[in-house]
């Protein structure tokens, strides 16, 4: 096959630039190849402000490595790597344009312009970020509609704690109950005494009593 046929080939792809360029945003810059003339190779390109580059640049170290190892011959494109260009960073995908022979002709490459998304993640991530030192002191903060079911929820983890139902708990094992509530505490809530009481199946009075024991120990 001619030159003259490859070139046509190679720009037949230019529309597919523009239309990539089009839909992707101005975050991307879109480039195509002409191997066959290496120091000169881009022949078409959008956006190319992001990377500095302009018709008549040439090929990329990427795009020259690739034809060398012929890896080309085993794939049709290369997708999702990282490539880099005036302090910036790119998420760079190559598609290899080939001829009737197999031969590789061109390359169309696409570099969207990771800085903004990189930004954004810096703020989420300080957003998000829990400090070392409350993860040492708190674990899974839960966060709740109202206070009777937190209560419940407080109940049912020292209950769960301790691994015997109310009916069946000694009262060394209810004060244990009432003791792991005391240390979360549950009894800063209104209500608590009455909740706790009723779950472990005790008087007010006894819960106070627990509560008294705890505190002398």
């Amino acid at each position: 096959m001619s030159s003259l046929d490859n070139r046509s080939i190679i720009e037949s792809y230019i529309p597919m630039v523009d239309f990539i360029a089009a839909i992707m945003g101005d975050n991307c810059e879109v480039v195509l190849h002409d191997i066959t003339s290496p120091e000169s190779s881009i022949i078409a390109i959008r956006n190319g402000y992001l990377s500095g580059r302009k018709v008549g640049g040439p090929l990329t170290d990427f795009v020259l490595k690739i034809i060398q190892n012929k890896s080309y011959k085993s794939q049709n494109f290369i997708s999702n790597y990282k490539a880099s260009a005036k302090h910036k960073f790119f998420r760079s995908s190559s598609f290899f344009i080939k001829n009737s022979q197999e031969e590789i002709i061109g390359v169309l490459c696409v570099n969207i312009d990771i800085e903004p998304f990189e930004k954004v993640k810096e703020l989420m991530d300080k957003f998000t970020l829990i400090s070392s030192s409350l993860e040492k002191n708190v674990s899974d903060e839960q966060l709740y509609d109202n206070v009777e079911e937190l209560l419940s929820n407080m109940l049912q983890e020292a209950i769960n704690t301790i691994g015997v139902v109310p009916q069946r708990m000694s009262p060394e094992e209810k004060i244990e109950v009432v003791k792991y509530l005391n240390n979360k505490g549950a009894f800063q809530l209104k209500g608590a005494v009455s909740n706790v009481a009723r779950a472990i199946e005790v008087s007010e009075p006894t819960v106070y009593r627990y509560l008294n024991k705890l505190k002398e120990q």
